[in-house]
């Protein structure tokens, strides 16, 4: 949506508010100008006193009102809900009314491929992510990915990081991937700015070569509804995945997806696990 798309829904829900704004600054502004064209010296200068009143308050009351309305709420959530709890847990609460950004959707797909040496598989994973911008105003955000390299002859690497909206499409480029002592790959696209309950979709592809007989983990750094993880694995290897903290999830009863129905808390984890199948005797006579 675009900045006046954005300014005319925000105008159409709070209309009683902008309407009196818009009145108080136009008859400020009329106020001040008059006098001044028409000198007038009769009044003392009162009605231009009174114009600039008029106008200060209109601008305070316009630039005020779109901070203040999202505090107001946040406090008195913080202030009903916390008041009940030990304090322990407050701090909890605090950060939960202070999160930005909602996960609407969440997949992590993970391939697990054989390569040359037995002992060595190829991991491809991907994740897809739709956040929402839950505050009242425009949000910076970018695509980011950062993987492991765990040594082995093959090297970890990015494939992919984009981020893209309604607007705007960025992908990264050469020079914005890092090699962070030969232990970790990062990257992230430049940041963008997303509107108030628009959403954003940012995607990534790493690769890592780990051993036959292995896991990986993803953290969610974003509360996430129905988060799924999506698990391709070689023939001769079982894979199986879950979610951290005992979250329920539901298995697909044909591929090898795994959901979790609900709602997922910022930094929960994502696990893989794989394995080669036994080796079985071909009992035929």
């Amino acid at each position: 949506m675009s900045r006046i798309g954005r300014a005319l829904r925000a105008f159409i829900k709070h209309w009683p508010l902008w309407s009196a704004l818009i009145a108080c600054g136009i008859l400020g502004l009329f106020l001040i100008l008059v006098p001044a064209i028409y000198e007038w010296k009769w009044d003392h200068g009162v009605t231009r006193d009174i114009g600039i009143a008029l106008l200060t308050s209109a601008v305070l009351g316009a630039t005020i009102h779109v901070y203040l309305e999202r505090d107001i709420a946040k406090n008195a959530f913080e202030g009903a809900v916390g008041y009940f709890l030990p304090d322990d847990i407050k701090e909890a609460v605090r950060h939960l009314s202070r999160i930005d950004w909602f996960a609407e959707e969440f997949s992590w797909t993970v391939d697990i491929m054989r390569t040359s040496d037995p002992d060595i598989v190829k991991v491809t994973t991907q994740t897809r992510k739709f956040l929402r911008n839950i505050t009242n105003g425009p949000l910076s955000i970018r695509s980011t990915i950062h993987i492991d390299d765990w040594g082995h002859t093959e090297r970890s690497a990015i494939t992919q990081c984009e981020l893209r909206s309604a607007e705007i499409k960025k992908q990264m480029r050469p020079e914005q991937i890092e090699y962070k002592a030969d232990t970790t790959v990062y990257s992230a696209t430049d940041e963008v700015k997303i509107g108030p309950g628009e959403t954003v979709e940012l995607l990534a592809t790493g690769i890592e070569y780990k051993t036959a007989n292995d896991d990986i983990y993803f953290a969610m750094p974003y509360p996430t509804k129905n988060a799924e993880v999506n698990i391709n694995a070689a023939p001769d290897l079982n894979a199986q995945g879950g979610f951290s903290t005992d979250l329920p999830s539901n298995k697909h009863p044909h591929l090898n997806r795994y959901v979790h129905k609900g709602f997922s808390f910022p930094w929960q984890r994502i696990m893989v696990r794989w394995w080669p199948k036994a080796a079985v005797t071909d009992g035929r006579p």
